[in-house]
């Protein structure tokens, strides 16, 4: 054991140490609520009530039976909340993803270039993306499926002196697979890119390999038949709710050098994030410089897929618009640059000087950023989930309730969701319901008339009328009550408390105010 340690690298214990210290600091933490984590451990929760036979929940929600690339996540929280409470489900998803993605992209680079591995020190901060800290977790989980598929791939299908088996192709269409329940833009980014592979690997070899490569071309394009085949079921029967809505040049520039993947809850952050940017460029610029001053400049390696890869994507990030499909697409395309420009920057001939000085560098930016920006903000966030759990001990189990959202404050908008996460309750406002490309769907055949034909209610609930308000049990008013009691807007939802519900109980700050219908109308039910 004591020789195994000594044997390690000065570069390895430095990354493996940094990488322990962000993930304590995320084990630390009580909880680490984001913007949609609050609605997926909630609908998590629905499938087991679902499949557990809960007739009340059953009245409203169903499974989806669409193969969206949306599912791998909910289904995963689903498992671990059969064993442990939402709170360390939740934490569990967190280093389930934040450990995989730097590991797997270090192992996928030492497969490439030993010499450069250092460079995979990248992988820490930007695994503590803005797509993490909203909640995303399939679009998150997707890149350590990516990153197994990409090695996967080079370890069974680049060894010149034997083919792979069937049961190697059975393998990656199986990673393929699961990588398109994950995220669908990485599905299809996953795909180009292996094409790529094959590709400049086989170029000028057709002739000498022909049915070698026939057969391969073959057998490489079933790969992706089940993924596709998902693709096309669920394309058919979902629409995205995709705009026109789009950045100008300038724009999207700009949020290339803040790199706007990593900047999470406003504009002050640019300070520390603007700096992963210019250290990318000096990696960059040194890896042009070796690979020039060996002569190298202008050869094509199957490495260089990754940087035209990149280009691809780069172009999409530019001509996509950001509201186009399930929104956010610039975010989500820079990302993908930015993962895939690192990646091929660590695949070529780099300086251990500059390397270390950059590796240090990134993560003394990393700590700053998530130190003293990320934890004041989660630390904040926990104290209002502590409280709405409080105040969740006054929901019954079997109910409906309505969440009005008053705070103003779009980091909290899901947090009451979390009253869902420990008991049988319907919540109104559930977005993932309405769209197809989440597991849990409204139950349209039994649904009560209260949802408006399985349509959530949007704010400030004008249609709700007094006989509907008949099916909610209670409304949850998160946020100072009295922006309800004089705001215009809130005229009906005012009228409807007023006239069918009583006070059961406010919070000490009074930013939680819950209304129970009066007994006189449950009982008319």
């Amino acid at each position: 054991m004591i020789k195994k340690i000594k044997a390690l690298s000065l570069e390895s214990i430095f990354f493996h140490g940094c990488l322990l210290l962000g993930l304590t600091v995320v084990i630390w933490n009580p909880l680490n609520p984001t913007l949609d984590g609050p609605s997926h451990i909630y609908n998590a929760q629905l499938i087991n009530y679902l499949v557990k036979g809960n007739r009340f929940i059953s009245d409203y929600y169903t499974l989806n039976k669409i193969p969206a690339p949306n599912l791998a996540d909910h289904y995963l929280l689903a498992l671990l909340l059969n064993v442990f409470s939402w709170q360390v489900s939740e934490k569990l998803m967190s280093v389930l993803y934040l450990l995989s993605f730097p590991l797997l992209f270090r192992k996928l680079i030492k497969q490439w270039n030993d010499a450069n591995v250092g460079l995979s020190i990248f992988a820490i901060p930007f695994s503590f993306s803005y797509l993490y800290y909203m909640g995303f977790y399939n679009f998150c989980l997707s890149f350590p499926v990516l990153f197994g598929l990409i090695i996967y791939y080079r370890k069974y299908f680049c060894d010149d002196s034997r083919q792979p088996s069937a049961w190697n192709y059975l393998l990656i269409s199986i990673i393929a697979t699961l990588l398109y329940f994950t995220n669908g833009l990485a599905f299809v980014i996953g795909g180009i890119l292996l094409f790529l592979f094959e590709f400049f690997r086989w170029i000028g070899h057709f002739k000498q390999y022909r049915k070698v490569l026939l057969k391969r071309v073959l057998f490489f394009l079933l790969i992706w038949v089940p993924g596709i085949l998902c693709f096309i079921a669920f394309l058919r029967q979902v629409h995205t709710n995709s705009g026109p809505y789009g950045l100008t040049f300038p724009e999207l520039m700009d949020w290339v050098r803040i790199v706007r993947p990593l900047l999470v809850y406003g504009v002050t952050e640019t300070k520390y994030t603007q700096y992963f940017f210019y250290a990318a460029c000096i990696c960059f610029l040194t890896s042009v410089y070796l690979r020039a001053k060996s002569g190298n400049l202008l050869k094509f390696y199957v490495s260089d897929s990754i940087l035209l890869l990149s280009a691809i994507i780069f172009v999409l990030y530019l001509v996509i618009p950001d509201a186009a499909s399930v929104g956010w697409m610039s975010v989500r395309l820079s990302y993908f640059f930015f993962i895939f420009i690192i990646m091929w920057i660590a695949t070529q001939k780099g300086s251990k000087l500059v390397t270390w000085g950059i590796a240090i560098f990134v993560m003394i930016i990393h700590f700053k950023l998530l130190l003293r920006v990320h934890q004041p903000v989660i630390s904040g966030l926990t104290k209002k989930v502590k409280t709405l759990e409080e105040a969740g001990k006054f929901i019954k189990p079997n109910t409906v309730m309505l969440s009005v959202d008053v705070t103003g404050d779009w980091l909290a908008y899901h947090l009451p969701d979390y009253i869902g996460a420990d008991k049988p309750v319907v919540i109104v406002d559930n977005y993932e319901a309405n769209d197809g490309w989440f597991a849990v769907s409204w139950n349209t055949y039994t649904l009560p008339q209260m949802l408006l034909n399985g349509k959530s209610l949007a704010p400030p609930f004008d249609n709700l009328s007094p006989v509907s308000a008949s099916e909610i049990n209670y409304i949850f008013v998160y946020g100072q009550y009295d922006d309800i009691l004089q705001k215009q807007q809130w005229e009906t939802l005012r009228k409807i408390i007023n006239e069918e519900y009583t006070v059961t109980y406010v919070s000490p700050n009074s930013d939680i105010h819950i209304f129970s219908l009066q007994q006189s109308r449950m009982s008319d039910k």
